[in-house]
């Protein structure tokens, strides 16, 4: 699986983020300053993955777009 796209309003600090991806790349990181929500944006694509596993909602406005099997998801 390869994210190309995510965009989340509402968890913890992050308000209307919006991240590309390179498609071209194999390895992509998220470099920021201490306390940027690096790690905010972890947990919710976490939550967010896990709920689409568990079929639950989640307190918070997303979409992520990934390649998976050569077929482009969009949740």
């Amino acid at each position: 699986m390869k994210i190309n796209y995510i965009y989340i309003d509402g968890y913890k600090n992050l308000n209307k983020i919006e991240l590309f991806f390179d498609n071209n790349s194999t390895v992509n990181a998220l470099i920021g300053n201490n306390g940027s929500g690096k790690s905010n944006v972890i947990e919710a694509l976490t939550r967010v993955f896990t709920s689409v596993y568990n079929d639950s909602v989640v307190d918070f406005v997303y979409e992520i777009h990934y390649t998976i099997a050569d077929n482009e998801v969009v949740i």
